[in-house]
């Protein structure tokens, strides 16, 4: 097999160029699983580490045997699937007791180093193990008698380099840059820069929103190797679950002061061997995890092992993500506190006319703040669909189980009531005008509160956010409901992102031909991505080398496309804070919803001119003549220019330039407008101009 070795040197050619060199190689065991039906080797604890420059491996290990005489350990390394070596051992070379000849009993070993030759530990292990980031090195020892060659017992135990793709600043940085983006989103439409507003909000919640997918994924109930579960674990915080010591112990204390007991398995670690799924398993017991066979052995999976990996208990997980919730919406009240004061700070310090013009005009702050909430429940919705129904199943307390039914129903009713009111707003506009776009576009209110659902989508295509919203709820269902099923979440996962792909690839709902773009290849990621994960649920009982390559063909895959979408996001900052005018940047979008859009700049008072006007006038204080639209006594509206009318022509000798008489009113709301409401607002499709106002 040519593969595997091409394949292990591109990622030890990774590793060096993405991680930094190790003082010392290692490679190190923390648990082991039984890989026979009888074994008689029962695990409580193990603990093994390999210092290869030091010629040392340091072992600890709380068991019991089942089995009285000589024994040979035949020991098969295994690298993505791959059989790499195979070294026969005997017991009574290691100088470990009970062991030559093994004897029933406990077999206890303290964490003490044994010296071995670097002969025989190069023999055992390549070099490129050491440096490849979450290596898929797995070492089998199976246990025979010497004399009649009978298999005793099987284990099995993942090993480890100190080398991970999950690493906690990837985490932060990407949050720090979807927190910076959501805020500039904010500043921009404040600003009246809408159209890169919009832009920078599409970018923003595409990466999010490919990120929920990913840690999702990582809490299906499938067997990961370490790079694909490593991969999704980076994205966990996206759906709440942040290890805080501080959370753990409000969530703990939650629990029991509602009748609930906390579960002990971080507590415990050190007493008992944790390990992630290795193979399907059946269905759990309350509060009972499945034993690896004998001994205390325990196995974790799906959002259970998302949690383990993060430090946090399993009867913790809903809780810390309800709490984390709260802390972000605290966060965004609190920046958007910061913002209505330090803008009219700023505007005033820099004496900018453009920030004077957005912010005079007296911005809505009531309307971001009930936007911002809307946004926050559309954010938040990924996390209450999956680990809030989950809960109810879980059952830690009966009062979180009340949050969670409570959280999921809030944000369900808030985001189905803001979905209705778009529909309802665009069917009005639609049976007026022959199009959604005005009302959508034209009322700053129905704009403020709950354009982050179809701004980034055609005006024509505004019913997409009713399929999107039910593509996270199915995709939360079958992580909360199908736990016990690894094959059924693989199935209805791969059936649901076929669906979603296929609409947005017929439909193209987005904005414009670069937003289709990246949202096409989103969804075809995420279609491949459940092909994988198909693969990972073994229902077609592959080789291990073949979920092997499929898992690096996963990682790298998704990798390369979150990078993308970071670039891709950035790009928008750099327009956004660099250029003098970004809307420049981008054109005009094809529905024409920017000639209906009043921004934060036209929302100002109508009298910018008259300094201007009273500089140049040559009449002094002398009364102005009135308008020619201006009304006449009986309140009726005749024009100057009328033949009827006494004074008809217009004087330029005599008399100043026609002045409005709603000069000195703000903009009118373009619901409560004069014109007979049946007129059509935009020019028809024909192409003449019934359409336009006169």
């Amino acid at each position: 097999m040519k593969l595997v070795p091409g394949l292990l040197a591109g990622l030890f050619a990774f590793a060096h160029l993405a991680l930094p060199v190790y003082a010392e190689k290692l490679l190190q065991a923390n648990y082991v699983t039984s890989c026979s039906d009888d074994s008689a080797i029962k695990t409580n604890e193990i603990k093994v580490k390999l210092l290869p420059d030091e010629s040392q491996v340091w072992l600890e290990y709380d068991g019991t045997l089942d089995y009285d005489g000589y024994v040979m350990f035949n020991v098969d390394i295994f690298a993505y699937g791959y059989n790499i070596t195979r070294q026969t051992v005997d017991p009574c070379d290691l100088n470990i007791a009970n062991l030559c000849p093994m004897t029933s009993g406990k077999m206890p070993v303290p964490w003490n180093p044994m010296e071995v030759s670097k002969n025989t530990i190069t023999s055992f292990v390549p070099t490129v193990a050491y440096y490849v980031p979450d290596i898929d090195l797995l070492i089998r020892v199976t246990v025979v008698a010497k004399k009649s060659g009978e298999q005793v017992s099987c284990i099995e135990a993942p090993v480890t380099n100190g080398y991970s793709v999950y690493v906690s600043g990837v985490g932060w940085a990407l949050g720090v840059i979807t927190g910076l983006g959501l805020i500039i989103t904010v500043i921009l439409s404040i600003l009246g820069y809408s159209n890169i507003a919009t832009h920078v909000s599409f970018r923003t919640m595409l990466l999010l929103g490919f990120m929920q997918s990913q840690a999702m994924y990582g809490m299906l109930a499938l067997h990961f190797r370490p790079l694909a579960r490593n991969w999704t674990q980076d994205f966990q915080w996206t759906v709440g679950i942040v290890h805080a010591g501080w959370l753990q112990t409000i969530a703990t204390w939650f629990q029991r002061a509602t009748g609930g007991t906390p579960s002990t398995i971080i507590s415990q670690n050190s007493k008992v061997s944790v390990a992630v799924l290795k193979r399907s398993i059946g269905n759990l017991a309350k509060r009972t995890l499945p034993t690896t066979g004998g001994g205390n052995e325990l196995l974790v999976k799906g959002i259970e092992r998302m949690g383990y990996r993060a430090q946090i208990e399993p009867s913790n997980i809903w809780m810390t993500s309800y709490l984390v919730f709260y802390f972000v919406a605290i966060l965004m009240m609190i920046t958007l506190m910061v913002l209505k004061f330090a803008l009219p700070a700023i505007s005033k310090k820099a004496n900018n006319a453009k920030l004077n013009n957005a912010l005079s005009g007296g911005t809505e702050w009531k309307g971001f703040l009930r936007g911002s909430i809307y946004r926050l429940a559309m954010l938040s919705y990924p996390q209450f669909c999956s680990l809030g129904l989950w809960e109810i199943y879980q059952r830690d307390s009966a009062a979180e189980i009340i949050l969670a039914i409570v959280m999921f129903l809030t944000t369900s009713a808030a985001l189905g009531f803001a979905t209705f009111k778009v529909f309802q707003r665009a069917r009005a506009s639609k049976a007026l005008n022959e199009n959604p776009t005005y009302t959508l576009y034209s009322d700053p209110a129905c704009l403020t509160k709950w354009g982050f659902l179809y701004v980034h989508y055609k005006a024509q295509c505004y019913y997409f956010i009713a399929p999107m919203i039910v593509y996270i709820l199915i995709k939360g269902i079958i992580v909360a409901f199908v736990q016990a099923s690894a094959t059924a979440q693989a199935v209805l996962t791969l059936i649901v992102e076929a669906a979603f792909m296929i609409a947005t690839c017929v439909i193209r709902p987005y904005m414009d031909k670069k937003a289709n773009s990246f949202s096409i290849a989103a969804s075809v990621i995420n279609f491949v991505s459940a092909i994988c994960l198909l693969i990972f649920s073994d229902v077609f009982n592959q080789p291990d080398l073949a979920s092997g390559v499929v898992t690096v063909i996963f990682f790298f895959m998704n990798a390369i496309f979150t990078l993308t979408l970071v670039v891709f996001l950035l790009i928008s900052f750099y327009y956004a804070i660099r250029l003098k005018e970004p809307t420049a940047k981008y054109h005009r979008l094809s529905d024409n919803r920017e000639s209906f859009r009043m921004s934060q700049t036209d929302n100002r008072l109508n009298t910018e001119l008259l300094p201007l006007e009273k500089a140049i006038r040559p009449f002094g204080d002398e009364p102005r003549p009135s308008s020619p639209w201006a009304p006449s006594n009986n309140g009726s509206v005749r024009s100057r220019w009328d033949p009827g009318h006494a004074g008809a022509g217009f004087n330029h000798h005599d008399e100043q330039p026609p002045r409005s008489p709603f000069a000195d009113q703000p903009p009118r709301s373009p619901f409560a407008d004069p014109v007979e409401p049946t007129l059509p607002l935009i020019p028809s499709s024909g192409g003449h101009d019934a359409g336009r106002r006169v």
